[in-house]
């Protein structure tokens, strides 16, 4: 499930990994990826954040769940998102 730490990786490719992770497994938790990429969970929930603001995912208590929609800059799905009225 989870490779050795990806420490010393710039905001935007630790950013995208995330993404490929939640492609990969449907779901992250805060815990899960500090640990995976060897920084603080502070810093994890702030790419989140900023993941949840570009569209690529949606914030859950401790962690995120995929969008299922285009993630913008950091990665790409081809499922859509329907809404109903």
């Amino acid at each position: 499930m989870l490779n050795t730490a990806e420490g010393g990786l710039l905001i935007e490719e630790r950013r995208r990994r995330i993404c490929e992770f939640l492609r990969a497994e449907g779901r992250v938790t805060v815990d899960a990826l500090a640990t995976r990429f060897g920084i603080s969970q502070v810093t994890i929930r702030a790419d989140l954040s900023a993941l949840e603001s570009a569209g690529a995912l949606i914030r859950t208590h401790g962690g995120a769940l995929l969008r299922r929609r285009r993630m913008s800059r950091w990665g790409s799905s081809s499922s859509s998102i329907t809404r109903e009225k």
